[in-house]
């Protein structure tokens, strides 16, 4: 497939099958992914008591309220941080979509048992990715989410094994 481009100096450029959609694919996947990762983190940094207060609204044991929270804003961080560093070595922005995938498998196996009233209690939907949503919502964007990591970590390690065996 050729497609043409100009630059504003006037000169043509043609692109062939060497341009990876792919490669365009998960990396702006990632930009995505990285900055979503990186303001909730720092959401949840700043205002820290209100994310405290959040997780006490879900089914935890008191006593783990503070850790899952520290954990939970660092999880979000250590992701933005592996995406964003992905632009210069790829094996960071695998182990940033693997553990985007990891965490938000979680959060959606967790919204879809609150949504279906399966934790033993009904807790507050705050934790969602926007506020106001309900566990439907929750359900789906982080549903969406997941998806689209999957779909991006896919791409990028068949990429990556197609490269092996050319070698």
């Amino acid at each position: 497939m050729k497609s043409t481009a100009y630059i504003p100096s006037g000169k043509r450029l043609l692109f062939t099958s060497n341009i990876s959609w792919n490669r365009a694919t998960y990396y702006v996947t990632s930009i995505f992914l990285a900055g979503i990762f990186l303001w909730i983190a720092y959401l949840g940094a700043t205002d820290y008591s209100e994310s405290l207060g959040k997780m006490r609204d879900q089914v935890f044991r008191d006593r783990w309220v503070p850790i899952l929270t520290i954990v939970n804003i660092a999880s979000h961080f250590a992701i933005g941080v592996l995406l964003t560093l992905g632009f210069f070595r790829k094996t960071f922005l695998i182990y940033g979509l693997g553990l985007a995938v990891l965490v938000l498998a979680v959060y959606t196996g967790y919204s879809e048992l609150a949504l279906f009233n399966l934790l033993g209690r009904s807790p507050c939907s705050c934790i969602g990715w926007l506020e106001n949503q309900g566990w439907l919502g929750v359900f789906i964007t982080n549903a969406v989410l997941l998806f689209i990591a999957l779909m991006a970590l896919i791409i990028i390690l068949k990429e990556r094994r197609i490269r092996k065996k050319k070698t």
